[in-house]
C-alpha cells in the first residue's frame, strides 16, 4: 500500500502551492506521487483506448480513467489505481482531478484520511472555479475540519459556488445568513437563498423555509405557508420537517389541534432517527393522545431517544420505571436512567434520584448523595428539592 504524503508535499509534488494556513514546514527532500508505479502497471480497461490517451498526458483522459477505477466503471473498482490517475491528471492542473483527490482524501478512500489535505486539494479546484469543490471548502471552513473555523471564508467560498447554482452551497449559505456567522444576521438574505435552493429540490431548504415562516423570522409569520414549505420537505423524506409538522400539528398552529396527525407525522420523523420526535411519540402513547394509550410503545420510543442520550427520555422512562407504568415497579432500573437525566443537569432527575439515595430504594441509603442531588436541582429551580433538602437531618 503507498503512503500518503502530507498535503503541502502533494502539492508541491503537483506542482501547486500550498496554502499560508496549511503549510507544515519544507519537505526534507523531493516528493514522489503516490501510485506512480501502480498507474503504470494498472490493468487495462475495457477499453485500452482512454488508458493510450492518458499515458499521452492527456489530463482529461487520465482523470475519465481515474473516475472509471474509483467508480468500478468496467473495471474492479481500485482506490488506489483511481488515486494514481487522478493525480497525472491533477499535475496538468486538472480541477476536477484535483477535487475527487480531495475527496479521496477527505474519506479516506486509497490511502489514508488526510483532511489537511483534502482542504489543499479542495482549494486548488476552487480556484480553478469548481463548484463542487468551492462548496466543500466552504463546509470545511464552516466546520472547522482540516482548516481553522473560519466563517467568513466560509461564505465567500460558498457564496461562489451558490451564484454557480450549487443547491448545498445555496442552503449553507443562507444557513450562515440567517445564523449571522460569518458577516451580519441577514433574514432576507437567507430566505432569497433558501429560495433557489428550495426551487432546486433541495429539502433542507425547503425545510427552512417552513421554520421561517412558522416563526415568523425575516418573513411576516405564515402557517399555512410554512406547512406548504414544510409537507414539500416531509414528501423527500426529511425528518426534521416531518417533526416540525407534528409538532404544528400537536400545537394547532395554522389550524385545529390534531394529535393523530401530530402522531403520524411523530413517527414518520421517528423512525428516521429524530431523536425529539421519539420522545414526543413516546409521549403521545403514555397519555393516549391520537393513538391508544400505550406504556410498552412509549417505553420503546423512549429508549430509542434515550439511546442517543436525550435527556428527557431518561427521566421519563425512570418515572415509567418507579411508577410501575405498565410494568412490574422496579426501582433500581428507575435509579440507572435517572442517574444518566442526572448527569446532564435535569432538576426533576436530580430530585427522583435524591429521594431514592434518601430512602434507600434500588440501591444503598446514601444521606450525602442526596443531599448533594437535593442541592443541585433547589439551585436548578426546583422548590420540591429545596424543600427535601432543608428537611434531612443535619
Amino acid at each position: 500500500m503507498h503512503t500518503f504524503v502530507p498535503s503541502c508535499l502533494l502539492a508541491a509534488a503537483l506542482g501547486l502551492a500550498c496554502p499560508a494556513a496549511l503549510q507544515a514546514g519544507p519537505a526534507a527532500g523531493p516528493a514522489t506521487l503516490p501510485g506512480q508505479v501502480q498507474a503504470a502497471t494498472a490493468p487495462a480497461p475495457a477499453s485500452d483506448m482512454p488508458q493510450a490517451a492518458a499515458v499521452q498526458d492527456d489530463a482529461a483522459a487520465q482523470y475519465a480513467l481515474g473516475k472509471r477505477y474509483a467508480e468500478g466503471q468496467g473495471v474492479p473498482q481500485d482506490y488506489q489505481i483511481a488515486r494514481s490517475w487522478y493525480i497525472k491528471a491533477a499535475s496538468l492542473g486538472h480541477a476536477e482531478a484535483l477535487y475527487e483527490l480531495g475527496i479521496l482524501d477527505e474519506l479516506g478512500k486509497g490511502g489514508p484520511q488526510n483532511i489537511r489535505s483534502a482542504a489543499v486539494l479542495f482549494e486548488q479546484a476552487a480556484t480553478r472555479g469548481l463548484a463542487g469543490a468551492q462548496y466543500r471548502l466552504g463546509q470545511l471552513y464552516t466546520e472547522g475540519h482540516g482548516v481553522p473555523q473560519n466563517f467568513a471564508a466560509a461564505r465567500r467560498w460558498l457564496e461562489q459556488a451558490a451564484v454557480q447554482g450549487q443547491a448545498s452551497a445555496q442552503f449553507s449559505l443562507g444557513l450562515l445568513c440567517e445564523r449571522g456567522l460569518g458577516g451580519p444576521q441577514d433574514y432576507a438574505a437567507a430566505k432569497g437563498w433558501y429560495e433557489k435552493a428550495a426551487a432546486q429540490g433541495c429539502a433542507e431548504a425547503l425545510c427552512r423555509l417552513g421554520v421561517l415562516y412558522s416563526q415568523g423570522r425575516g418573513v411576516p409569520q405564515d402557517y399555512p405557508l410554512a406547512k406548504n414549505w414544510l409537507e414539500q420537505a416531509a414528501a423527500k423524506g426529511h425528518a426534521e420537517a416531518q417533526y416540525s409538522l407534528g409538532m404544528m400539528a400537536e400545537l394547532g398552529l395554522g389550524g385545529p389541534m390534531d394529535s393523530r396527525a401530530a402522531a403520524v407525522w411523530f413517527e414518520k420523523a421517528a423512525r428516521l432517527g429524530h431523536v425529539m420526535a421519539q420522545y414526543n411519540l413516546g409521549v403521545l402513547y403514555a397519555q393516549g393522545n391520537g393513538v391508544p394509550q400505550d406504556f410498552a410503545a412509549a417505553r420503546r420510543w423512549w429508549e430509542r431517544a434515550a439511546s442517543q442520550d436525550y435527556a428527557g427520555a431518561q427521566y421519563s422512562l425512570g418515572l415509567s420505571y418507579a411508577e410501575g407504568r405498565g410494568i412490574p415497579q422496579d426501582f433500581a432500573t428507575a435509579r440507572m436512567w435517572w442517574e444518566k437525566a442526572a448527569s446532564q443537569g435535569v432538576p426533576q432527575a436530580q430530585y427522583q434520584l435524591g429521594k431514592l439515595y434518601a430512602e434507600g430504594r434500588g440501591g444503598p441509603q446514601d444521606a450525602e448523595a442526596a443531599r448533594s442531588l437535593f442541592e443541585k436541582a433547589c439551585s436548578g429551580g426546583l422548590q420540591e428539592a429545596c424543600t427535601a433538602h432543608n428537611a434531612l437531618p443535619r
